[in-house]
């Protein structure tokens, strides 16, 4: 799997582990009970109580799977025990045992269906949810530490699979741009003088995301000068959200406006 995608692995463990764990209580330790039968004749132990009822705060993977060998548990296959799992925990699964074994990594890897634009948006959508769930409930510090985290992290993976739809060089133009219009609407929609600690500053960001349109855009160019045909309807879409981008931004969008004019706009009529 290329450098890029297992970039994005890494940065989709992490919004996981920083949206879906934060202030998450841990689940109880099994335990196998105690037979009081066998503790007749025999004096108890001090710790023995205090053992039973402690749970540690943090415990390792490689922990747990030792203790878990040494306790009694039922005879159930891996996939029925899987089975029972949401899928954050299965997330937080396969990072932990990445983490554990780094050998995995490369066969963790090669399962990994490619990102497609319907599941990179899915992803996003429920981070944006968050956070804005977060920011209308913000009223401490604390709160708003929270809401700032979620903010990093979004504003993070919508650039990383900016890059990722493309720089493939076997992406299409229609999908890379797709993907962009949904994107820059995403980044329309975050606060910039709302919540003080929430703040963002979207034109730095804008920046990033016209050099991406650019080379959409260029990419598309390129095609139509060796012969690939768009509809007109597909083209003057294009030409809509370019327009509306860069009015959003008060003119940010023009350099890439200028560039679609110039090789795709004789499609429309420009």
């Amino acid at each position: 799997m290329s450098q890029g995608q297992n970039s994005l692995f890494r940065q989709q463990q992490q919004l996981y582990r920083s949206v879906h764990y934060l202030a998450r209580p841990r689940q109880p330790t099994h335990y196998t009970p105690y037979d009081s039968s066998s503790l007749q004749g025999r004096k108890r132990r001090v710790s023995e109580d205090e053992d039973m009822s402690m749970d540690t705060p943090t415990v390792s993977l490689s922990e747990r799977i030792k203790r878990n060998k040494n306790e009694a548990v039922y005879d159930i296959s891996v996939n029925k025990l899987l089975a029972t799992l949401d899928k954050d925990a299965l997330v937080e699964l396969i990072a932990d045992l990445v983490d554990c074994h780094p050998h995995l990594q490369t066969d963790v890897d090669a399962l990994l269906p490619e990102p497609t634009l319907a599941s990179v948006t899915a992803v996003i959508a429920e981070q944006e949810h968050t956070f804005h769930a977060l920011i209308k409930k913000s009223r401490d510090v604390t709160e708003l530490h929270q809401a700032k985290t979620v903010l990093t992290g979004l504003v993070s993976v919508v650039l990383e699979y900016a890059e990722y739809f493309c720089q493939r060089s076997d992406e299409f133009p229609a999908t890379m741009i797709a993907y962009l219009h949904y994107a820059t609407c995403v980044i329309h929609r975050l606060p910039e003088n709302s919540q003080e600690s929430c703040d963002v500053n979207t034109k730095d960001i804008y920046a990033d995301l016209l050099s991406y349109w650019k080379m959409a855009v260029g990419k598309a160019g390129s095609q139509v000068q060796n012969g690939k045909i768009y509809g007109q309807q597909l083209v003057t879409e294009w030409a809509k959200q370019l327009s509306f981008h860069n009015a959003h931004t008060h003119g940010q969008f023009t350099p890439v406006l200028q560039q679609f004019t110039k090789c795709l706009g004789w499609i429309v009529g420009e």
